[in-house]
């Protein structure tokens, strides 16, 4: 398995700080080469946003390099995996509310992270960050974790209703303002050939799911130099249409 990379985040075009942060990390293992993506999006309404997501895009880095090794040892990883994962977003929960605490301050973040192996990849989530499976088609993968999207789910609101309903900005949990943070967990099967693309909510706010699928759809993402350069064509083009947030991607594209 080889996986070709691209990113690109900007502050945008209201905000002085981009309080997004994101992580991509390669190694050859026991199991042949891995990758590891992990992208998150600071809190704008919240104090120091931009401290706790790179607080946690370093702690994310930091289990991927001491601890993830011997997990991929073991016969069946997927639910020691999930139980590390889900240890260092508690821990980093715990860290921020505490920091928080102690100096009378509001700070949080989203969290979608993947760990890519050549079988199967594993997701974990909190928040409204995304991630795509873009094939011939493009299918999000985790759940948003908003007022809106469970009403959605409740039928409380329709889909076609919904675009300019605030509740879609309003989270149910993030890392670092919440008590407890219960994070989503899913495992897929890897299929060569596909993109995976990582988002802020800034960066697809303003673009559609086609738009995405034919911007970056797998027969066109020949090469790591093609990918950054339909990044930064969506970067500008979700500030050309007026996003006020952040705007971060990371495409991964499996052979």
């Amino acid at each position: 398995m080889k996986i070709d990379t691209a990113y690109q985040t900007d502050r945008g075009t209201i905000k002085d700080v981009n309080q997004d942060a994101l992580l991509i990390k390669t190694a050859r293992c026991v199991k042949g080469n891995i990758a590891f993506f992990c992208i998150c999006d600071g809190m704008g309404g919240l104090s120091q946003g931009e401290m706790a997501s790179t607080h946690v895009i370093y702690a994310m880095s930091d289990w991927f390099d001491h601890r993830l090794p011997g997990l991929l040892e073991k016969d069946n990883p997927d639910e020691v995996i999930k139980e590390e994962l889900f240890h260092v977003i508690g821990q980093t929960n715990a860290q921020l509310r505490e920091y928080g605490m102690q100096n009378r301050l509001q700070l949080g973040t989203t969290c979608t992270a993947a760990l890519v192996l050549p079988d199967f990849y594993y997701v974990v989530h909190v928040g409204d960050t995304r991630l795509y499976e873009i094939t011939d088609a493009i299918r999000q993968i985790t759940h948003d974790q908003t007022v809106l999207a469970r009403e959605i789910s409740l039928g409380r609101v329709l889909p076609q209703n919904a675009q300019n309903d605030t509740r879609g900005s309003v989270l149910l949990q993030c890392i670092g303002a919440s008590k407890t943070v219960e994070p989503e967990f899913i495992v897929r099967k890897t299929k060569r050939g596909a993109v995976l693309m990582l988002c802020t909510d800034g960066f697809r706010n303003k673009v559609s799911d086609l738009e995405f699928l034919d911007g970056f759809h797998p027969k066109f993402m020949t090469d790591e130099r093609v990918m950054e350069k339909q990044c930064e064509y969506f970067v500008e083009l979700g500030k050309q249409r007026m996003e006020r947030d952040n705007l971060t991607v990371l495409l991964a594209k499996i052979w």
